[in-house]
């Protein structure tokens, strides 16, 4: 035969028939008896659920960072603007310095073929046309080796495109990029 525990229920309607100020006591008060019990309860509800956490804690901060952004877009401008008026120089000096890395070298590449129409700036392909622009070795017309800018040759790597579309076709060489249009 199960025993029940009827003092939960008395605890229970004793808590119901409190007022605010009474509900409020009690919860301090229990708190304040069962603070060790609660830092283990807490403690081990984190360590169970570290991933839920961090994840809330990420989506938290996302909106908590765009409702601040909307509201103090003046001054976040404010500051940028001071910033980057006390630091030209090294932001100088630091982007010399990035157009240099693969990194920098690709971004500026990209940016120039949006710029000229090359690619679509939809175009979420771009990573690829990059990546077959940059191991291409050989003009995919006449397969002549890609000579360098200025050489005099005429054979260096081209971004061939429609110029109705503006949607690019393959990597020539100048002298085939001439010829086709």
């Amino acid at each position: 035969m199960i025993k029940f525990d009827y003092s939960y229920i008395f605890i229970l309607n004793i808590i119901m028939v409190m007022t605010t100020e009474e509900r409020k006591e009690y919860n301090r008060l229990y708190r304040l008896k069962n603070q060790e019990k609660i830092k283990e309860y807490n403690r081990l509800y984190r360590i169970e659920n570290q991933e839920k956490i961090k994840e809330y804690q990420k989506e938290y901060q996302k909106e908590y960072q765009k409702e601040y952004n909307l509201k103090n877009q003046e001054k976040i401008s404010e500051r940028q603007k001071e910033y980057n008026l006390k630091n030209k120089e090294y932001q100088k000096e630091y982007q010399k310095e990035y157009n240099k890395t693969p990194a920098g070298i690709k971004s500026y590449t990209i940016g120039n073929w949006r710029a000229n129409g090359l690619i679509d700036q939809f175009n979420d392909n771009y990573e690829s046309i990059y990546e077959r622009y940059l191991t291409s070795t050989n003009c995919e017309e006449c397969g002549c080796e890609y000579g360098i800018y200025g050489d005099g040759g005429g054979r260096w790597k081209c971004m061939d495109h429609d110029h109705k579309t503006n949607l690019f076709r393959n990597v020539l060489c100048h002298t085939c990029n001439l010829r086709r249009g």
